[in-house]
């Protein structure tokens, strides 16, 4: 039977641990919050540390790691070695925002979280009301009430294996290897921006890869571009069941 809330840091870690052993090895989420807010941790307790550990992966937040790096340092390493982030964007934190942008620049899953107040759309906000910045509310969130964790983590639960599922491994050598796999073969093509579950993008052919371009053929113009390969990161279309080639960098002639 899935424990549903954790009331104590060392409880919460005891479960993660138990979690690593039983699937052989760490499949790690790191948790991007605001540290030492008790509704903060309320979400961790209750919703996010159950929701990971029903998927299968140990939830990880800095204030539970040693190190003799900086706090700083060690976070960094923490989400270049997660499988997934979640991010919880309540409280407006600098570090936090910095953080999620660290992680989607790495390429590496990340879901963001927000108390509900912090909705920009939300009926009747004023100015003043704390809000999720842009770009960041373009993105899905999941907003949460401290009266019903219960949904918080139902609504994390469906996500996780959604988020991880979506993407490939992010290691530079093992992606250039992918993306070389895909030579001469049809992917859709989309920014960043315009990535969203079951949407797709336009058709293209990988025509080069190496470590420094990515040269595409654009099949409904027939013209040619090429990017970075480094801002470029392979999803799945599952719209048409192919590989999906999501670009960081927005393309004025796409």
């Amino acid at each position: 039977m899935v424990q549903t809330s954790y009331r104590s840091l060392y409880e919460a870690q005891e479960v993660m641990n138990q979690t690593a052993n039983a699937y052989g090895a760490e499949r790690i989420a790191f948790v991007v919050l605001r540290i030492g807010a008790s509704d903060v941790d309320r979400l961790f307790f209750e919703a996010i540390a159950p929701a990971t550990h029903e998927c299968g992966l140990e939830a990880k937040r800095v204030d539970l790691t040693e190190g003799r790096e900086t706090i700083t340092e060690r976070i960094l390493q923490l989400i270049d070695g997660s499988n997934l982030v979640i991010a919880d964007l309540t409280y407006e934190r600098p570090n936090c925002y910095f953080e999620a942008g660290y992680t989607q620049g790495k390429g590496i899953p990340i879901i963001y979280t927000a108390r509900k107040d912090h909705d920009p759309r939300r009926p009747g906000r004023k100015v003043a009301d704390p809000r999720v910045h842009f770009d960041l509310d373009a993105h899905k969130i999941t907003y949460w009430s401290e009266d019903d964790m219960i949904s918080a983590r139902l609504e994390l639960t469906q996500r996780i294996p959604i988020a991880i599922n979506s993407f490939v491994p992010r290691l530079t050598d093992s992606k250039t290897l992918a993306l070389q796999a895909l030579i001469g073969k049809t992917v859709t093509v989309t920014p960043s921006r315009f990535n969203e579950q079951g949407v797709s993008g336009t058709t293209c052919d990988i025509v080069e890869v190496n470590d420094n371009f990515i040269r595409v053929h654009r099949q409904a113009s027939g013209a040619y571009f090429s990017v970075p390969t480094q801002d470029g990161r392979l999803a799945t279309d599952e719209k048409k069941y192919r590989p999906k080639l999501i670009l960081s960098k927005f393309l004025e002639d796409f």
